[in-house]
């Protein structure tokens, strides 16, 4: 699925588009499978890099 990242006053935030939602990022890190972020409606996300600049566009993968 494809969302937008972004960062407002030190918060992340996941924009998904299709769905028209906008999450908080509860907890993000990184395992040896990748990069991870838990949001606010329970939803688990893996993302393919680390993101170093905001805001930034991505395929995710829900989990």
């Amino acid at each position: 699925m494809k969302v937008t990242i972004r960062k407002i006053n030190d918060k992340l935030s996941v924009y998904v588009a299709k769905k028209d939602l906008e999450l908080e990022v509860i907890k993000s890190y990184e395992d040896e499978n990748g990069y991870f972020f838990d949001l606010s409606n329970g939803w688990k996300l893996m993302l393919p890099e680390k993101i170093e600049s905001y805001p930034k566009t991505l395929e995710v993968k829900k989990l």
